[in-house]
C-alpha cells in the first residue's frame, strides 16, 4: 500500500512547492499608493533634488520599451519616452542622464538640461524614471517638476529594494526616463473676478491713505 500511494502524494507535494515557488517569483505588480505598506518598493527608492517620488510601481518584469517612439501607459497617464543612453528632448528642452552608477545596488543619477527649442525654459514636466536590474524593473512617479536656468544640471539617488528570482538583490542595469509636459492649473473665472476686485480695493484703499 505504500508503494502505491508513495509516488502520486510525492508528485502533489513537489507541484504544490512548485507553485509556491512561481507565484512568489511573479507577484504581481502594484501602486505603492494601493498597497497599503504592503509593496517591496517605497517612494524613497529614488529621489530627484532630494524629493520622493510621488508614487511606484513594480515590479515589472523585462525590460521598459524604449525605442523611439516608445510610451509608457498605466494608471498614472501617458509618457513619451525622454532618455536613456542618448539624449532626449521634450517641448524645446534637450535632457541627457549621466553620472549614473550602473552596477551598484544602490547610488546616484545626474540629468542636465538645455533649451533648444520653443516654447523651451522654464519648462514644468511630470516624469516617470525606471530602475532595471535583474530580470525586472521598477517604475517612479515625479509630478510637477520644473526645469529652469538653461544649461543646468540635478543630482538624485536610487536604491534597488526588490530581489531577483534567486533571491539576492540585482545591480542597476539602467535608468531611463520617460516624461509629459504638466498640465499647470489654469485659475477659474471668479477666482480672477475676485482677483481683480482685490487689486482694486488695495488701490482706493492706498489713495485714502494719501
Amino acid at each position: 500500500m505504500t508503494k502505491r500511494y508513495f509516488a502520486p502524494t510525492l508528485a502533489v507535494f513537489s507541484l504544490a512547492a512548485g507553485l509556491a515557488f512561481s507565484g512568489t517569483a511573479s507577484a504581481a505588480a502594484t501602486y505603492c499608493s494601493d498597497a497599503g505598506g504592503h509593496s517591496v518598493l517605497d517612494t524613497s527608492d529614488m529621489t530627484w533634488a532630494g524629493a520622493n517620488a510621488n508614487d511606484c510601481y513594480g515590479v515589472s518584469s523585462g525590460n521598459p520599451d524604449t525605442s523611439a517612439g516608445a510610451t509608457l501607459t498605466n494608471n498614472w497617464g501617458t509618457f513619451d519616452f525622454l532618455t536613456k543612453d542618448a539624449p532626449g528632448e521634450i517641448a524645446g528642452v534637450r535632457f541627457t542622464l549621466f553620472d549614473v552608477n550602473i552596477g551598484a545596488t544602490s547610488g546616484e543619477w545626474s540629468l542636465m538640461w538645455e533649451e533648444v527649442g520653443t516654447p523651451g525654459l522654464p519648462l514644468t514636466i511630470d516624469f516617470v524614471g525606471n530602475l532595471k536590474a535583474g530580470d525586472g524593473y521598477a517604475s517612479y512617479l515625479f509630478e510637477g517638476i520644473t526645469f529652469g536656468s538653461p544649461g543646468s544640471s540635478g543630482t538624485g539617488t536610487f536604491d534597488i529594494s526588490f530581489t531577483n528570482q534567486g533571491g539576492q538583490t540585482p545591480d542597476l542595469s539602467n535608468l531611463s526616463l520617460f516624461a509629459r509636459v504638466a498640465e499647470v492649473p489654469v485659475p477659474e473665472p471668479g477666482s480672477l473676478a475676485l482677483l481683480g476686485l482685490g487689486l482694486v480695493g488695495l488701490h482706493f484703499a492706498r489713495r485714502k491713505k494719501a
